[in-house]
């Protein structure tokens, strides 16, 4: 019967502190940011290209400003890096996004924007290097820790292949470059 009893008060300690925030009201006002980590898969295609990438490490940052409880805007970017052998590849994207929860209460929040995504595979010798233009997608649930701080899960896409071009030590050598990646990991939001 103790151990019943002691069971039962560590679980209800566990579950209070998330029954307290529940009930805290969300604070999205003003300038806020979040970073986070995790891993991701990026795809290079070309006419010459190999296209199947590995799972990789990839951090993400964002920082802008709220223009209500339910829509944010700011600015997002990501880094991929990947290496095999003496061969380095990174993949990375800036973009310009807006970020919606169509709950202003619930935790669900949409990201869409555009981005500009760059490629670059190097070994001491020469690099590819690649750029192009599109897309960013994403989805995060955002946990709450506090009334102006989360903790968000997260996957996000992009894909871009507008003005894809890739060189080689600096020399145009395919205009068809489409790069893509899919990342996933967990952020801290700050608002």
């Amino acid at each position: 019967m103790r151990a019943t009893i002691v069971g039962v008060a560590l679980v209800a300690c566990a579950v209070a502190p998330q029954v307290v925030l529940a009930q805290l009201p969300v604070q999205r006002n003003g300038a806020w940011f979040d970073v986070g980590g995790g891993a991701g898969w990026a795809r290079v295609s070309c006419d010459i290209c190999r296209a199947n990438r590995n799972l990789a490490p990839a951090l993400r940052g964002a920082v802008g400003v709220t223009l209500s409880p339910s829509l944010l805007i700011g600015a997002d970017g990501m880094i991929w890096r990947a290496g095999e052998g003496s061969v380095t590849e990174l993949l990375g994207a800036v973009a310009a996004v807006a970020y919606w929860y169509p709950n202003p209460m619930k935790p669900l929040k949409l990201k869409g924007g555009l981005s500009y995504t760059s490629y670059r595979a190097s070994d001491e010798e020469h690099a590819l290097t690649g750029g192009a233009f599109g897309p960013t997608l994403g989805l995060s649930y955002e946990w709450r820790l506090g009334s102006s701080l989360g903790l968000a899960p997260y996957v996000t896409v992009h894909v871009a292949s507008l003005g894809g071009e890739l060189k080689f030590d600096g020399a145009p050598i395919a205009g068809d470059l489409s790069l893509s990646s899919l990342q996933f990991g967990a952020a801290l939001v700050k608002h």
